[in-house]
């Protein structure tokens, strides 16, 4: 019967936390929503259109650079006082078409993204939106039996201008979360040949076959690729040339990838050449060093998907 108690439970918007431990026993956790029809909620603004999302599950809105943003395990991550948060850009969980139209000027700075973090059992994930408005106290209106459930979507409310919101469900934005795979997608026809073969890269990797199949990924997308057999290779070809972008191996003889990588961010010539570590290492401590020693993505060769890698390239040289 606990399948039909977590059924009836989400109807109510709540949840069922299960927490086993082995030779003790399981805990059931219920939690339910109060029954108030007012609640405090963040107004947010993506793609030109307005969303509440309830106040009780932000942990906290902030600002991020984006150089801040970086790719772990092909997933956007950024780090916030020593954690690592999982990142996503709400317009793409919530499939909004994108819009051109000239309109009021919105306030956006490339150097300066909002994230807002939505806290759920223990779990946080950052959306990126366009703009924080602020935050207001707001009338949940039901959608109606008409209408009926809709994936991300929790009710509405009227905002004193008259202008009719839509309020988001914080447990299915987070499971829409988990499903996607952020952010940040390449767009091809807004990316030219020509300017593509101007970006130079260099890929540092020991195995032969390695380096070549990520030569041919590159190059069939109008890159220029040089290779280097190991660190201190890779260190006497940047001296020599000049890069737009580094990937790197780890695990290679006289010199690292993340001693590479911290001699690259240590020479002022060089430091701001964006580095993508790819490695069969997925420890969580080597994603760490990883991100400490200065790479801006570290993606996993398990997990390798050829486009994850052009993704990353793509939000970091265009």
């Amino acid at each position: 019967g606990l399948d039909v108690v977590k059924t009836d439970i989400e109807k109510l918007k709540g949840n069922v936390i299960i927490d086993t431990q082995k030779g003790s026993g399981t805990k059931f956790t219920l939690q339910l929503p109060l029954t108030i029809a007012i609640i405090q909620a963040l107004l947010i603004r993506s793609n030109r259109e307005i969303f509440a999302i309830p106040l009780l599950s932000i942990d906290e809105s902030i600002s991020v650079k984006s150089n801040e943003i970086y790719s772990i395990e092909n997933r956007e991550a950024i780090r916030v006082r020593g954690k690592t948060i999982s990142v996503v850009r709400l317009s793409e969980i919530l499939d909004l078409p994108e819009d051109d139209t000239p309109a009021q000027p919105l306030k956006k700075d490339k150097d300066h993204i909002p994230v807002v973090i939505i806290s759920l059992m223990d779990k946080l994930v950052g959306f990126i939106v366009d703009e924080i408005i602020g935050e207001q106290e707001i009338f949940i209106k039901s959608l109606g039996d008409h209408i009926g459930k809709l994936t991300n979507i929790s009710g509405a409310t009227v905002l004193g201008n008259g202008q009719v919101i839509v309020i988001l469900d914080v447990v299915d934005l987070i499971n829409s979360a988990k499903l996607s795979h952020p952010s940040f997608r390449r767009v091809k026809e807004k990316t030219t040949k020509k300017a593509v073969e101007k970006k130079r890269i260099l890929i540092a990797e020991d195995s032969l076959t390695t380096r070549e199949l990520e030569r041919s990924i590159l190059e069939s997308e109008g890159y220029v690729v040089e290779t280097a057999m190991d660190g201190i290779d890779a260190l006497n070809i940047v001296s020599q040339e000049q890069f737009d972008l580094i990937i790197s191996d780890i695990e290679m003889p006289r010199m690292n990838g993340f001693e590479l990588c911290k001699a690259i961010k240590q020479n002022s010539e060089t430091k701001d050449i964006p580095v993508i570590i790819v490695t069969s290492l997925d420890k969580e401590e080597d994603k760490r060093r990883g991100i400490e020693v200065g790479a801006q993505a570290y993606i996993v060769k398990s997990t390798f998907d050829q486009s994850n890698l052009l993704d990353a390239i793509e939000r970091l040289i265009g």
